[in-house]
């Protein structure tokens, strides 16, 4: 359900149900950044050892190059999710703004 500051709610129960969902989604949203986050980190230690001058660096450039498009595909991600949090706590903020 969303929330629209500008339009009243019939009841009380209706805002608290509104105030619930907003937080079920923000523990969805926070659950699933930090596993973007825990993931994206480990590919930056996955490709540390690629970075020129290290030992790998020579040998595995197709593999290099696997581990930086997962990279960016993780950090896009990790990108998303994080915004789709804020979007969340911002709707449970707005909503216990607005019951008091």
């Amino acid at each position: 359900m969303l929330y629209n500051m500008t339009s009243v709610p019939d009841s009380e129960a209706d805002l608290a149900e509104a105030l619930e969902n907003a937080r079920a989604r923000f523990r969805l949203w926070r659950k699933r950044a930090v596993y973007s986050i825990v993931a994206f980190v480990l590919s930056c230690a996955a490709v540390y050892p690629f970075v020129d001058g290290r030992v790998l660096s020579a040998q595995g450039e197709s593999v290099k190059h696997g581990l930086l498009l997962l990279w960016l595909t993780l950090f896009l991600m990790f990108l998303y999710y994080t915004l789709l949090l804020w979007g969340a706590w911002r709707s449970v903020r707005d909503l216990e703004l607005g019951r008091t």
